[in-house]
């Protein structure tokens, strides 16, 4: 830059080591770090970038080094970096000592990578609990945590609290999303629920949700395959915002495998 006349600056800076950490040159951050005083003081952005290298590396130490005023973006980029690593235990430890030691506040996205964490080794238990802490602290959880919770019931074998779930989350004025019902569908299909599946899909479409065709287009094709025949009001609406979204080719295998189970015209 200098042989431009560019002053460099901490932003600067910020900008060289965001790149390297998205290319995993982590020697080369540490590189840049030991020279970044010449440009001025590193900023809450600069320790954000590095602890997110720091864990994704796993030099978890390196990382509680550079604690000076953490925020909550800084305690939230390293629990998610000890979930990333397997390190459950030591990310609740992360997450208990920045309220109690440091004061800060846990946000939405520090719940969320510990939920994740916990339903990945089978601590559903722990993952409820900690949902019921988030809201106990005003904190809003999201539909992305639903779906985490509802997606590990359904592999748990506990399809049967799914209704419960969905249930709070609308009183909470949560709306489930795209993902959300994905994980629902997935979960009707792994249980041979078709009917229940396509009902899931019916729901998006009557509430406006924007659904992930290529999942609608495998549901409707076991449901043609075993009999099923979805509502012609709900398909049409279906398949005009197929077209909508310009995916050609899974509208052809969709209105395919819709003629096959003569549920439409071949000529559609």
């Amino acid at each position: 830059m200098s042989q431009y006349r560019c002053q460099r600056t901490v932003r600067s800076v910020n900008s060289l080591l965001s790149a390297l950490l998205k290319c995993g040159a982590f020697d080369k951050m540490k590189e840049v770090l030991s020279s970044i005083d010449k440009y001025g003081k590193p900023d809450a952005c600069t320790y954000n970038i590095l602890i997110n290298g720091y864990s994704q590396s796993g030099c978890f130490d390196d990382a509680l080094k550079l604690f000076e005023e953490p925020t909550g973006v800084t305690f939230g980029t390293l629990v998610n970096g000890y979930c990333k690593n397997f390190k459950v235990k030591e990310a609740l430890k992360m997450k208990h000592d920045m309220l109690e030691v440091y004061g800060v506040c846990p946000t939405v996205h520090t719940y969320a990578s510990l939920i994740k964490a916990l339903c990945q080794i089978g601590g559903l238990s722990l993952a409820f609990k900690l949902k019921e802490e988030a809201y106990e602290g005003k904190i809003k959880v999201d539909s992305a945590i639903y779906s985490t919770l509802i997606s590990s019931l359904i592999k748990a074998g506990r399809s049967d609290e799914v209704s419960g779930i969905l249930e709070e989350m609308r009183e909470k004025g949560c709306e489930p999303d795209t993902v959300t019902y994905n994980v629902l569908i997935n979960g009707f299909c792994v249980e041979n629920d078709l009917e229940s599946a396509y009902r899931v899909l019916d729901e998006m479409v009557e509430k406006g949700v924007k659904p992930d065709f290529e999942e609608a287009a495998v549901v409707l094709d076991e449901m043609m395959f075993k009999g099923y025949k979805p509502r012609r009001d709900r398909l049409e609406i279906f398949l005009q915002r197929l077209c909508e979204s310009g995916k050609l080719e899974i509208l052809g295998k969709v209105i395919s495998s819709l003629s096959k189970g003569n549920a439409v015209d071949a000529d559609c």
